[in-house]
């Protein structure tokens, strides 16, 4: 990750409760884009474009995805405000 975010994010625990834990390793034994390395790493890279994103520069988060998710990600639905710039990600849940 180059992004400015990227070692914050890296630092930040990663939780996977032990059926999801479970799952995903069944699916990688079928198919590594399943598996739990991969999905850990994706996840972080994920996280890590969101607070860029959130910073100012949405390059990264808008090739992930189509853009009414990319927008999502920054409005959350039914709330009136906006994900402020600096977020400091401390915790992942998957």
């Amino acid at each position: 990750m180059s992004s400015p975010a990227g070692a914050p994010i890296q630092a930040a625990s990663l939780d996977v409760p032990a059926s999801v834990t479970e799952t995903m390793r069944r699916a990688g034994a079928r198919d590594d884009w399943l598996g739990s390395e991969f999905v850990a790493t994706t996840t972080r890279l994920t996280v890590a474009a969101w607070a860029t994103a959130v910073d100012g520069d949405d390059t990264t988060l808008a090739a992930m995805g189509p853009p009414d998710a990319v927008y999502r990600l920054m409005h959350p639905v039914r709330k009136s405000w906006r994900v402020a710039p600096g977020p400091r990600v401390t915790k992942i849940e998957i």
